[in-house]
């Protein structure tokens, strides 16, 4: 069992050109409609390169026995699963790459990531870490941890008391608990997230130390960073499940149409 990961960045997020290679990479007028539907170009960017990552990893993925030429980049459908929350191979999709049990994406900034998984779920989150200037740390992450709800009572100890890199150890939790959901199918909005506590304190590398209503996590979840601490990520997967995360460059994304492109022609 395994879950392989790309994490794209996209160091221009108005180039025009770009964005219209993108979206002509789109498939189906749903996925078009949510690029129109952007408020800003960065955003339907972010969206369509995200698509792109998706499905450039799955074909990526799959096994050697399996011909290319049998499939097409448009074969990757994306459907909703019956609770709405999350996306999922179509029908026709899962018969053409049955290799693939679940996936997910996630943006923010200049990163795009996508994780695909072999077997059980996976969820996955980057966070760029942000606090505004006019704001001391404690006061950020009470603020934003007001409005979501998000923090348990351990993890607020921490934070006020313990903690020696406040902004990042509180994107840290954040990302974890956003993989976790996402991992499940839950949706963000129907969970109580001070429920999930994330213990940074009894953490170990990048295997983070997780407790949902008090008792231990059934995922595994993994943190890790790009940019030199700028933004941090989290997967959440079967415990047993090895991950592989590779950073990928658009170049490689848009070699993989043209592979595509070719070997569909023959």
């Amino acid at each position: 069992m395994s879950v392989t990961a790309w994490a794209v960045r996209c160091n221009d997020l108005d180039d025009p050109d770009l964005l219209a290679q993108l979206k002509s990479r789109l498939v189906g007028e749903i996925e078009l409609q949510k690029a129109a539907c952007c408020r800003k170009p960065s955003d339907a960017m972010r969206f369509a390169l995200g698509r792109s990552v998706l499905r450039a990893l799955i074909m990526a993925t799959l096994p050697e026995q399996q011909t290319r030429p049998l499939v097409h980049w448009n074969d990757v459908t994306l459907d909703k699963k019956k609770n709405g929350t999350k996306p999922c191979l179509s029908r026709i999709a899962k018969q053409l790459f049955p290799h693939i049990a679940d996936f997910n994406i996630s943006h923010d900034g200049e990163w795009v990531l996508a994780a695909v998984a072999s077997d059980g779920c996976v969820g996955i989150d980057v966070a760029r870490v942000y606090c505004p200037g006019h704001m001391a740390d404690i006061e950020y992450i009470n603020e934003f941890s007001l409005q979501a709800s998000s923090l348990s009572s351990e993890e607020v100890d921490y934070l006020h008391l313990h903690s020696q890199h406040r902004i990042t150890d509180f994107y840290r939790i954040w990302t974890a608990k956003e993989a976790y959901v996402k991992a499940t199918g839950a949706g963000i909005a129907s969970v109580d997230l001070r429920s999930i506590s994330v213990r940074l304190w009894m953490t170990q590398e990048n295997s983070l130390d997780m407790t949902v209503n008090g008792q231990p996590c059934d995922l595994g979840i993994t943190s890790g960073s790009l940019d030199n601490g700028g933004y941090v990520y989290a997967v959440a997967k079967p415990v047993s499940t090895e991950l592989s995360l590779s950073k990928v460059s658009i170049q490689h994304i848009q070699s993989l149409w043209q592979n595509t492109l070719i070997a569909n022609a023959r």
